[in-house]
């Protein structure tokens, strides 16, 4: 007779299969529900008791126990009897009954009714009960089914005004995105991964189909986003793709070298004289940055038309201030006085970056494509360090671990903007270093290292900046990789194979998932990231040696299993 758990170890393998074939991402879950359950010790007689397994959550038990039961009037056995089901002992008619607890549904128009019926209009597009979605695509999505703002508190959405509640508080200092939590706590809705992707649970389909029904939106699909042609299309050969953008900055060459060994440091020079800063298009070296679009295999992403978006800067807003002749003011205020579209906000990763933001009263088409998008991040990053804070890291190794997660956050262009501080003290004292490791970050990093005089220059260096990245970008579409195909531990490796497959070609992501992906939190980093941090705290451990102690000792137990073993065998 064969085993229970053998039959549902087929089940899940036949639908890792299945979901592969499909390109979903419920191809891992079902993987490690079946490794899982293979390598379970307890006894299973019942396929509801497979919740007990780790990676095994209610909506693939279920599953598992609907096939079983179809497999065993197939094959003649008898469905064995649920745990708990066996007991007997009647009560008595004087017991009250339980009440039935009403299912939760949504107020029409409420933050929890959007992102229902985002998450449904994504499960008739992929044809999947289980198709997920990141933040900023669900944020889009459910923010025309709700009357209040996801992302600003106490503001209303983008609808009508005559579909407002008039109950509705204008002093509130939450987000509709509030509502997430709750319908995770009533079961409606999943959450996994990092970046974060929801999906619905069972119960919480059923559900979001009946709010789904009074929007008008029923299991005929809707058109689903634009999405690139495939090479075989006749489209795909109707148009040529694109040029590759590029952004020209000066040559190396022009960097100031300092002459360590002079004995006059008091007279030596570090700042050329003040003049325009000038970033030549046609006589510097190029470095490319790539939005083009060479199409990458079983990687779905959204097309963004050109010319349909607006480039803006962002400027971590914890950055020391500017000094200016009126005064000391942030920086991203005097880039306004400039001109240059400029924010303030907290990054993860960088001091700089560019994202780009759909147009008002773009046509209907154009509208379409940016529909479930809201900002883009653009291929370039500025770290900026003053010479002083330059020293201290260098002393401290955040120099080196700053330096890895650039490498790894799949920045197609990172630029060092260093502002010089006290530069005849710190040249005293740290010079050699401080050389080294200017040097090594351009010709062993690969990034590029602009050093400026003062906090002006580096307001008119980021003036220049902007304008070369709007050049960069003009009349380039973009491309954005979809949020559940990304997640944290294996997105630069998809890089790099990306770029391996497509030189000079470079997909984007959304500004949250980019925050999603490098925050540097302890919770979120992996162990490979922690052990490479540690390993570089070590003096005379360079990124080069800790990498290549990482390959061969991947975790701290595999180097401390090779120094037992190599006691062991020097005892013999």
């Amino acid at each position: 007779m064969t085993s229970p758990v053998a039959v549902w170890l087929s089940f899940l393998e036949a639908w890792a299969d299945e979901a592969r074939q499909r390109g979903t991402k419920a191809a891992s879950a079902y993987l490690k529900a079946h490794q899982s359950l293979a390598a379970c010790q307890d006894t299973l007689v019942h396929p509801s008791e497979t919740v007990r397994v780790r990676g095994i959550g209610a909506s693939i038990a279920e599953r598992i126990e609907r096939a079983y039961a179809q497999w065993c009037a197939q094959h003649g056995q008898d469905m064995p009897p649920k745990p708990g089901s066996m007991i007997a002992p009647s009560r008595s008619r004087s017991t009250a009954r339980p009440r039935k607890t009403k299912a939760y549904i949504p107020e029409p128009r409420s933050g929890a009714h959007g992102l229902l019926v985002a998450l449904y209009t994504r499960v008739l597009e992929d044809d999947d009960d289980e198709a997920q979605l990141g933040k900023s695509e669900l944020i889009a999505r459910a923010q025309p089914y709700c009357d209040s703002d996801y992302t600003m508190p106490g503001r209303s959405g983008a609808a009508p005004s005559s579909l407002v509640r008039h109950s509705q508080s204008n002093k509130t200092f939450i987000t509709a995105w509030n509502s997430i939590k709750t319908l995770i706590h009533k079961g409606y809705v999943y959450r996994r991964g990092n970046p974060a992707l929801f999906s619905l649970s069972p119960q919480g389909l059923e559900v979001a189909e009946l709010v789904a029904l009074a929007e008008g939106i029923t299991r005929q699909a809707p058109e689903p986003l634009p999405s690139a042609p495939s090479p075989a299309s006749p489209a795909a050969h109707e148009q040529a793709p694109p040029s590759v953008p590029r952004l020209y900055l000066p040559p190396r060459s022009q960097v100031p070298v300092i002459d360590l060994d002079s004995d006059d440091v008091d007279d030596i020079q570090i700042c050329t004289p003040a003049k325009p800063l000038t970033i030549s298009l046609m006589d510097s070296s190029p470095i490319v940055i790539s939005s083009s679009p060479a199409p990458v295999p079983h990687v779905p992403y959204h097309i963004l038309p050109a010319s349909s978006y607006t480039i803006h800067m962002i400027v971590d807003h914890r950055e020391v201030r500017a000094k200016t002749v009126d005064g000391r003011i942030t920086f991203h205020d005097a880039l306004r006085e400039r001109g240059v579209p400029c924010e303030g906000r907290v990054l993860e990763l960088g001091d700089i970056l560019w994202i780009a933001r759909a147009k008002p009263h773009l046509p209907s088409e154009q509208q379409q494509a940016w529909a479930h998008m809201q900002e883009v991040v653009l291929d370039v990053v500025v770290e900026r360090k003053r010479l002083d804070d330059l020293t201290s890291s260098l002393m401290d190794g955040r120099w080196h671990d700053q330096k890895q997660r650039l490498q790894q956050a799949g920045i197609g262009q990172v630029l060092y903007l260093v502002e010089d501080m006290h530069v005849s003290e710190l040249v005293q004292r740290y010079g050699a270093q401080i050389q080294t490791a200017l040097s090594s970050t351009q010709v062993i990093d690969g990034f590029f290292v602009h050093r400026t005089a003062h906090g002006q220059g580096t307001v008119d260096f980021l003036v220049t900046m902007h304008d070369t990245v709007q050049h960069m970008y003009k009349d380039k579409p973009l491309y954005v990789l979809r949020e559940e195909q990304i997640q944290r531990d294996t997105y630069a490796q998809m890089q790099r194979m990306m770029r391996a497959e497509h030189p000079g070609t470079r997909f984007h992501t959304s500004f949250h998932t980019y925050q999603e992906l490098h925050t540097k939190t302890s919770a979120s980093g992996s162990l490979l990231d922690m052990w490479t941090r540690m390993l570089l705290c070590i003096r005379g451990v360079s990124p080069e040696k800790a990498q290549e102690l990482t390959r061969r000792w991947p975790t701290p137990a595999h180097l401390l299993h090779a120094y037992a073993q190599s006691f062991v065998e020097h005892d013999h």
